[in-house]
């Protein structure tokens, strides 16, 4: 008798604990050839928008509702078109307590979704966050093996490390949940582009472009929020130092000219004197969020 099991994200360590110890291994598809069937076969497009952070969202603590829903909106304001979502339930729900789904369409957590085709026809998708089951989880696993598994050393995030098998059984939890993600959407074989808010996918994934959320200084953000109070509006210098406490004029209007190069704002004259220009009330507040080509 012979079994035969195809994974497209297989942990061949799992296969031989939960079926037989003599199971084989192989790879049908090079790492090369993996990567020209997601984005050519099956038409997905990867953009990747977390750096090297893993934001392991399981438990929640690391959730940040603000930031990710401004990902939500500029992902929406890129595309056209509204998203659909896959995160940690945990996340989710903090999501809907905050209001911040309005430019999301269907969302769904990582484990109401497997063997899913709930997302096939969505052509915009985001995956937040990956997963952690917690130490035991992993220290369950290498008790069925034998194996002793602890977490080695103080690392976090995508500096995590439990060993040669432990690893096996992170990745297993994390980088391939976050692929299995990515394969939900766009699957009727229409042109997909999918946002990764995690680092935590496998090096052959092909990453078409990047994004990044920018970490505004406690200073810029004190400008910013002037501004926003008499916004349509134009302003000089001198006026929004006067609100300021934080940063002095010359950085005040360092940080003016600071939104002028990002377009935020527009950076005229009157007379001698530099006048500041804001014309939408929102100050081209998604521009916190930017992309590039990889």
């Amino acid at each position: 008798d012979r079994v035969i099991a195809l994974d497209g994200t297989p942990t061949p360590d799992l296969w031989q604990l939960a079926v037989d110890t003599r199971l084989s291994h192989e790879q049908a598809l090079s790492d090369k050839e993996r990567a020209d069937y997601l984005n050519d076969t099956l038409g997905h497009s990867v953009v990747q928008t977390a750096g090297d952070a893993a934001y392991s969202y399981s438990g929640g603590n690391a959730v940040k509702p603000e930031r990710d829903g401004l990902l939500f909106e500029a992902v929406a304001d890129r595309e056209g078109t509204e998203s659909a979502l896959i995160s940690t339930k945990a996340a989710i729900s903090q999501y809907e307590e905050e209001g911040v789904l309005t430019a999301v369409g269907k969302h769904k957590h990582y484990g109401n979704l497997k063997g899913s085709n709930q997302f096939e026809d969505e052509r915009v998708g985001i995956v937040v966050g990956s997963r952690h089951y917690g130490d035991d989880f992993i220290e369950m696993w290498g008790t069925l093996a034998g194996k002793s598994v602890k977490r080695v050393g103080d690392g976090k995030g995508m500096n995590l490390d439990y060993g040669e098998f432990g690893n096996k059984i992170l990745h297993h939890m994390r980088e391939h949940e976050v692929l299995q993600a990515v394969l939900r959407f766009g699957r009727n074989g229409s042109p997909t582009t999918v946002y990764v808010h995690t680092a935590a996918l496998p090096e052959w994934v092909p990453i078409e472009a990047k994004g990044h959320i920018d970490r505004w200084s406690k200073g810029k953000r004190e400008v910013f929020e002037v501004l926003k109070t008499d916004a349509p509006g134009e302003w000089m210098t001198d006026e929004i130092n006067e609100q300021v406490e934080s940063i002095s004029e010359r950085q005040v209007r360092n940080v003016m000219n600071e939104l002028a190069e990002d377009n935020l704002i527009e950076k005229g004259k009157d007379g001698r004197a530099t006048l500041w220009v804001v014309e939408d009330d929102e100050i081209g507040r998604l521009q916190r969020v930017r992309f590039r080509s990889s």
